[in-house]
């Protein structure tokens, strides 16, 4: 178990409420595939990490790297591409390089200039998200349909991120397909629609 504080815990089983008083925190033992108990020194040897993590330090590459420097196998992305899909703009910036489309955008950093919502809404269109750059999932993201709603959107993103990212919104249906393995050996799952319950799709 990971903590709000990125400590690392040895815990017999997880419930609703998770206590880690009296258990033992983990240390990693880089190139040695293992990790040790503080403060007995029992030594942890996993056969594969299972990364069952969201957002900052869970998918952006951190625990991915840790993985490799400990010689330990991670299930899912590696640490390149785990760091170059956490960061919108990155992906959308390689994307383009191999003319790949995609949604229309500009950037916002913090306590950089005022965006005009009518250039932006000329721009983008209407609706339009705006979303940190690098948070997992729906975090920190908002649709919005004015300038009062931008400037709270904007307020929103920035408390997960410096830069923010300012993109068209497409109304149309959304599909998704997951993969699972690598080629030659690998599985694909059937196409899944997303309904959302509200006014777009958030955990």
């Amino acid at each position: 178990y990971i903590d709000r504080q990125g400590k690392w815990w040895l815990l017999e089983m997880l419930g609703n409420v998770i206590d880690t008083h009296g258990a033992p925190q983990l240390a990693p033992v880089l190139g040695s595939g293992s990790f040790v108990t503080i403060p007995n020194n029992r030594v942890i040897k996993p056969d594969v990490i299972l990364p069952i993590l969201h957002g900052k330090n869970g998918e952006d590459g951190s625990v991915q790297g840790l993985a490799q420097l400990l010689h330990i196998p991670i299930v899912g992305c590696d640490m390149t591409a785990s760091a170059i899909c956490m960061d919108k703009i990155a992906t959308k910036e390689i994307l383009m390089t191999h003319h790949i489309p995609v949604v229309p955008y500009v950037t916002h950093r913090v306590n950089g200039p005022t965006l005009d919502f009518n250039h932006l809404s000329m721009k983008l269109g209407s609706p339009m998200f705006v979303k940190p750059a690098r948070a997992g999932s729906s975090v920190g993201v908002s649709k919005i349909y004015s300038e009062e709603e931008l400037t709270k959107a904007l307020e929103v993103a920035h408390q997960h991120d410096d830069v923010v990212l300012i993109e068209r919104g497409i109304v149309a249906r959304e599909l998704e397909v997951a993969a699972l393995g690598n080629p030659p050996h690998y599985k694909i799952s059937g196409v899944g629609e997303i309904k959302p319950g509200e006014d777009f799709y958030s955990y």
